[in-house]
């Protein structure tokens, strides 16, 4: 007599199936938001050295305040360095910046604005600008300060400027808006 699987059996064996497939993606995802985070933090050092070096040659880290002023972040660590005495005279012009670009275009890492051609942004893992803050940030009532944590459009952030900076990625929720989604956010401090 020819011997069959029965109904029960071929059920059982696509059900195991089903779990070693839902098994086997679940750990990809993780495993996707591992190398995510790993290339956050990875660009982000990148950043920090390109700002350290900036900084050694021009005394001071590029000023930007506003999260509407991220472009230029990109314009100070791609352009030609002018050194300046106290008096405000040229000293000495550094022709090669402080980052090489073509490999971070060619790595999906800098992107440029659709709406605005000059503009460029770096990227996190996820897609997303990471956000630089380096100065005073005006308030509502036209006094400036330095910051512990900035409210700006709906978004708090955790800031904390003296001598350094911050750079600051989303993390995989793209999102920092309540303290349960800034828990996922990648930063340098």
């Amino acid at each position: 007599m020819k011997k069959a699987f029965t109904l029960i059996e071929v059920l059982v064996i696509i059900a195991i199936l089903m779990i070693l497939i839902a098994m086997t993606f679940g750990g990809i995802k993780t495993i996707q938001t591992k190398a995510k985070t790993i290339h956050t933090r990875n660009t982000m050092a990148t950043l920090h050295q390109a700002l350290t070096i900036y900084e050694h040659h021009t005394g001071e880290f590029p000023i930007i305040n506003s999260i509407t002023e991220q472009y230029k972040l990109y314009r100070a660590l791609t352009q030609t360095l002018e050194i300046k005495d106290f008096k405000g005279n040229l000293v000495a012009e550094i022709n090669t910046p402080a980052l090489n670009i073509s490999s971070l275009i060619a790595d999906g890492i800098i992107k440029q604005d659709t709406d605005e051609p000059t503009h460029y942004f770096f990227l996190d893992g996820w897609g997303t600008p990471i956000l630089y803050m380096f100065g005073e940030i005006a308030n509502t009532s036209g006094y400036s300060y330095n910051a512990q944590r900035v409210y700006e459009d709906g978004i708090d952030y955790n800031v904390n400027w003296s001598d350094s900076f911050d750079l600051v990625s989303f993390g995989k929720d793209t999102l920092s808006d309540t303290a349960q989604t800034q828990k996922n956010d990648i930063t340098n401090f």
